[in-house]
């Protein structure tokens, strides 16, 4: 005749069927309000339970940044060197204060204007011989873009997922 279980063993045994689906609800319920929430890609800080579904990920996201100058409004050239941390966050992680933080560095930097092979200007922090000295940069403008597969047409398509903006030292962030 079989033995009843003792206690703990029963204890063991609900701990080993039930820990693991609960634990996985719960992580993907926090996983699932931090991308509704924050913008939070899917693969980003730690694979999420959606990666495999989109190609939205903070490696395909991309910044769009203008600043306003006397000379009119520019697009910024952001290089590697540049804000290389904080703009990994703000990429995986677009929210209000990430954002904000790539635009403090932004700030500090000293801008060059350029002129591309299309004539149109644009800043940079590489200095040129055409313009030795840095402009005055009164505004940063930075977005946030991703891209997803638009299934009827198959093709990707690009998506604006947050933008903040500094104007004389006023913050203004907007959010999709």
């Amino acid at each position: 005749m079989p033995q009843r279980p003792t206690q703990f063993k029963r204890l063991a045994l609900v701990v080993r069927v039930w820990l693991v689906p609960v634990t996985l609800v719960v992580v993907s319920m926090i996983h699932m309000n931090q991308w509704s929430q924050t913008g939070r890609s899917s693969w980003g800080t730690g694979a999420g339970f959606g990666m495999f579904a989109t190609v939205d990920y903070h490696g395909t996201r991309f910044f769009r940044c203008h600043g306003d100058t006397s000379l009119g409004r520019m697009r910024i050239e952001l290089s590697p060197e540049v804000a290389k941390k904080s703009c990994l966050v703000a990429k995986a992680i677009p929210t209000e204060n990430n954002l904000r933080a790539v635009i403090k560095q932004l700030s500090q930097q000293a801008w060059y204007v350029h002129v591309d092979e299309d004539g149109d200007s644009y800043l940079t922090v590489q200095k040129s011989d055409s313009q030795p000295e840095p402009v005055s940069v009164n505004g940063i403008v930075l977005e946030v873009w991703g891209l997803e597969i638009e299934a009827e047409a198959r093709q990707l398509k690009s998506f604006k997922i947050n933008e903040s903006s500094t104007i004389q030292g006023v913050n203004h962030v907007a959010r999709r």
